[in-house]
């Protein structure tokens, strides 16, 4: 059975986070997103450290749909460098499981 993964994706606004969502729910790469506004990231960027606001996209999947999901947002995303960060989850109620996996079948 497809083990869920929870894979974390950032925006640089709301609509993009929100244009992004749309598509990848529409297209059932995943069963759902939770879209959290306003936080705050701090890092390197092509030599200088630089602030922003950010959009956080939250996502439930299966492990088959990853490659797919990575490669959709790579197409949509505005950043050179989008990040793209998934890791399984330990643990999950069965019942969520079996609707996330059937929601992207």
């Amino acid at each position: 059975m497809d083990r869920i993964f929870i894979v974390y994706i950032t925006a640089a606004h709301l609509t993009d986070a929100t244009t992004i969502s749309d598509h990848i729910v529409a297209e059932k790469l995943v069963a759902c997103t939770n879209i959290i506004d306003n936080m705050k990231s701090c890092y390197f960027w092509e030599g200088k450290k630089e602030g922003s606001s950010e959009v956080v996209l939250i996502c439930k999947t299966v492990e088959n749909k990853l490659p797919e999901l990575e490669k959709c947002i790579k197409r949509l995303h505005a950043y050179d460098c989008p990040c793209f960060v998934a890791w399984p989850v330990e643990y999950v109620s069965e019942d969520y499981a079996q609707w996330v996996r059937e929601s992207v079948s």
